[in-house]
């Protein structure tokens, strides 16, 4: 026998050869022609591929690598998905495309790597795009998943966490500072609490002042009320009208007894009035005193 090689004929698809290095027909195999690919050799390109050589036999997929942002499939390269991305060469199936890590997002096909979210938005695994944080929520990074709400003694802008400052209160969610209001003390800088009864507030008062003698201050007071004329304030919670028979002065924490020939008839005087005398001719049914004028009677 021969020990030359066969000559190989009848090449089974168009645009291909057989080619043999045996010393008989079934050692030949069969090639694509030069410029054709694939398993029928019908292909002239594959687009987003490299071509790395012909067609041969049944290894027919070989012949091409991917570029980056795709991965193989039957003679194709479909493209990674919107969220995903992929940086190497010659993928061979969709598991290759990697999801976008949080703080991250690719909003296009085909993706070679992620765009980084900026400071002041966020995303998750497989975004498509960054979020942007909401008044009165933050990211202070790019690699949180969620924004982190403004906590009570701070206020925000979109990226920073700022300290409120004293006499001020920041509330949850804060984006400004607020001063904290007249009739109200803010012994921290996260709410404002209305002053009590017997002291009064400033508007920025850090704490309560007390109320001094002789004034009243009920509750959410912002300055000391002087206790009026007619009235005694026996505590600094509230004032009182004086009693029958009783003055009380501005300012007057108790109340004092009508001086003789002085009455006072009603509540809530400050000054007694002085008694008058029967005119001649009249009598004297009663006399003046403390809460009543002298009566006088006409004889009959």
């Amino acid at each position: 026998s021969s020990s030359l090689p066969v000559s190989c004929t009848n090449a089974p698809v168009l645009n291909s050869i057989y080619l043999s290095n045996g010393t008989n027909e079934s050692t030949c195999s069969w090639r694509c022609n030069s410029g054709f690919y694939g398993c029928n050799c019908t292909l002239v390109a594959i687009p987003n591929a490299i071509i790395v050589g012909s067609s041969f036999n049944s290894n027919c997929s070989s012949f091409f690598l991917c570029n980056a942002g795709y991965y193989a499939g039957y003679q194709t390269c479909p493209a990674c998905n919107f969220g995903t991305y992929s940086t190497g060469v010659g993928m061979n199936s969709s598991s290759a495309c990697q999801s976008c890590p949080a703080g991250s997002f690719s909003n296009t096909s085909a993706a070679t790597e992620c765009m980084q979210c900026i400071p002041g938005q966020f995303s998750r695994a497989n975004a498509t795009t960054c979020v942007t944080c909401s008044s009165g929520w933050y990211a202070s990074n790019t690699t949180v998943t969620a924004c982190l709400l403004c906590s009570p003694g701070s206020f925000c802008n979109a990226t920073t966490a700022t300290p409120c400052d004293t006499a001020m209160y920041c509330p949850a969610g804060s984006t400004t500072q607020t001063p904290c209001l007249q009739g109200y003390y803010c012994s921290n800088t996260s709410v404002q609490i209305i002053c009590p009864v017997r002291s009064w507030c400033a508007a920025g008062s850090t704490a309560p002042t007390t109320c001094g003698s002789g004034t009243y201050c009920p509750i959410g007071s912002y300055n000391m009320t002087l206790c009026k004329a007619g009235s005694f304030c026996v505590t600094t919670a509230t004032q009182t009208d004086c009693l029958v028979g009783k003055f009380c002065l501005p300012g007057s924490t108790t109340f004092q007894a009508c001086p003789a020939n002085t009455y006072a008839p009603n509540t809530g005087m400050s000054a007694c009035l002085n008694c008058t005398d029967c005119v001649p001719g009249q009598r004297i049914s009663r006399s003046c005193n403390a809460t009543a004028n002298a009566l006088c009677a006409t004889p009959t």
